[in-house]
């Protein structure tokens, strides 16, 4: 299957299993596929922006390099999916599973990722300037090396063990987040918000934080301080 029109049509029909078609490329922008199975499809380059994809199953889904910007995927499966250098800016992807997932040089911009589980992740690279990963968001073990992360919201998110090493982290909201064990090695937080944030454990070797809030802030056992 390589034809939108196809999927469309099928979808309309309520078939909702896709797995393993091929849509290379495929514009299906702005179509509604909510529920549907596109488990090991390849969406390499598709554009998919705009589209309804509440709740899709893309399990070892290929969509490098795909346009998902303003996309709706609240509650999506993105487990061992490869969106690297993908566009998701400004979608929704609240409550969502994209654990062990390919997102190096992803563009996460304005995102909605609240509540979104993100562990074990790669995001080597990726931009989520202003993205919002509050309410319980988990990235445990999640590889946000380079990431630019600033005036993000991570508002209580969990990111015990991430690895942060040159990430940009200029005004981000860290407000009680869980930085347990975290590597923050370079990591720019100037004017970030660490107000109760645990970093217990975690690693700021040359890490910059001028103006950043540490107020009730723990440190305790936190690798050669830096600012």
């Amino acid at each position: 299957m390589s034809d939108a029109d196809e999927v469309q049509n099928r979808y309309a029909t309520g078939e909702k299993d896709f797995s393993e078609v091929q849509l290379t490329g495929v514009n299906l922008s702005k179509t509604k596929l909510a529920g549907g199975n596109f488990n090991r499809a390849n969406l390499a380059g598709a554009n998919l922006s705009g589209a309804n994809l509440f709740g899709i199953d893309l399990t070892e889904a290929n969509l490098t390099g795909a346009n998902l910007s303003g996309a709706t995927m609240i509650a999506a499966t993105l487990v061992n999916t490869n969106l690297s250098e993908a566009n998701l800016s400004d979608a929704d992807l609240s409550g969502t599973s994209i654990t062990e997932a390919n997102l190096t040089g992803v563009n996460l911009t304005g995102a909605n990722l609240t509540a979104a589980n993100l562990s074990m992740s790669n995001l080597t690279g990726a931009s989520l300037k202003k993205a919002n990963l509050s309410g319980l968001s988990l990235l445990l073990a999640t590889d946000m090396s380079g990431a630019d992360l600033s005036l993000t919201n991570l508002t209580g998110a969990n990111l015990a063990g991430a690895i942060l090493i040159a990430a940009n982290l200029t005004e981000a909201n860290l407000t009680g987040a869980n930085l347990t064990g975290a590597n923050l090695t370079r990591a720019n937080l100037t004017r970030a918000n660490l107000t109760k944030a645990n970093l217990r454990y975690a690693t700021v070797v040359e890490t910059e934080l001028t103006d950043a809030k540490i107020a009730e802030a723990n440190f305790m056992e936190a690798a050669r301080l830096s600012t």
